[in-house]
């Protein structure tokens, strides 16, 4: 779901490795680099990682190497207060100090860098180049300081961590940067807990009746009439998707498990006919009965609608051609014949 590609691996904790495919994410920001931001993809508030705080592979470069990585921006945006590490200036520090520590920097490394010519040097100076522009960048900047929002703009989102991460996102769509992945943040010591926050193992009914919808449901709606009262919604892609689906019965423990074989995605914006529904399930709810959408069908689809077309071709760092999306090929009935 995050890359468009089957996994390298099937195995649940296995680390992010070389040989992953690039996420969705990283190919969008290395491809369709920002025109009016430093920064091109952003992924917040955290990365999604499974029990015990493993990272889930398929959400950086891979293969690619980290001058495809998005920028992950860990925080959490319910605070009164944004403060991201990194990005809090240092007493005394100001930009005229910062240019002048930059031409020093840019002094040193100049030989340094002519003289190990590599790929990681040069992504290395693409980092501290991006770093610094970030710095400078007054629109981006501003629009991380989600402390300028009004008391109703953020209650209208939902004052969670999640609400208000899709907040941020709307920001940061609003100054420029071309993707923005808000992915569900987990709760404080739930990477030991065998029902995490979006997991519904147990009580299925209750915690999305009373945890989990109420968050989605404030948020969405918030975000696409905001987009739409800023002139944004039609030249902005909200997708809404999960990595799978919840079984069509309902465990002992009034749950529902892991299932692969059938779930709804929802997009909206870009150009996307409202109201579509494209396929269908069995009367159970457990697989496709009509018109099945698979994951590189869904990559392909936002690849184009953001201006990548899906068929291209990339080559990894041993410069094999590589295609952007295999085995799949756009919604028709979304991007048209």
């Amino acid at each position: 779901m995050l890359t468009g590609h089957e996994p390298t691996s099937i195995a649940e904790s296995v680390p992010p490795g070389p040989q992953d495919w690039p996420s969705i994410a990283a190919a969008v920001g290395a491809l369709r680099a920002a025109e009016r931001s430093p920064l091109d993809a952003v992924v917040l508030p955290e990365p999604i990682f499974n029990n015990p705080a493993i990272p889930w592979p398929g959400q950086n470069g891979g293969f690619m190497g980290a001058a495809w990585h998005p920028h992950f921006i860990r925080c959490d945006p319910s605070q009164e207060r944004l403060e991201i590490e990194g990005l809090l200036g240092a007493d005394g520090v100001g930009m005229a100090r910062l240019d002048d520590r930059r031409d020093l920097l840019s002094r040193l490394d100049g030989g340094l860098s002519r003289r190990l010519r590599s790929a990681p040097m040069a992504e290395l100076d693409r980092f501290q180049t991006e770093a610094f522009d970030l710095l400078r960048a007054g629109s981006t900047r501003a629009a991380l300081e989600i402390e300028r929002e009004s008391t109703a703009s953020r209650d209208r989102y939902g004052r969670g961590k999640f609400g208000q991460s899709v907040l941020l996102a709307r920001r940061l769509v609003e100054a420029g940067v071309r993707l923005v992945q808000v992915n569900w943040p987990r709760e404080p010591g739930d990477t030991s807990a065998g029902n995490p926050l979006w997991d519904t193992h147990q009580d299925n009914a209750g915690r999305v009746k009373n945890v989990l919808c109420p968050q989605l449901d404030t948020a969405l709606p918030a975000l696409l009439d905001d987009l739409d009262e800023r002139g944004l919604l039609e030249t902005t892609l909200v997708v809404v998707m999960g990595e799978f689906g919840r079984t069509p019965t309902i465990n002992p423990a009034g749950g529902r498990d892991h299932w692969g074989s059938v779930f709804s995605v929802a997009l909206a914006g870009a150009g996307v006919p409202g109201g579509a529904v494209i396929g269908a399930s069995d009367a159970r709810g457990a697989l496709p009965a009509d018109r099945p959408v698979r994951p590189p069908d869904l990559a392909a689809t936002i690849f184009q609608l953001l201006g990548i077309p899906p068929e291209r071709e990339i080559r990894d760092p041993l410069d094999r051609p590589l295609s952007l999306v295999s085995g799949g090929a756009a919604i028709a009935e979304i991007v048209g014949g």
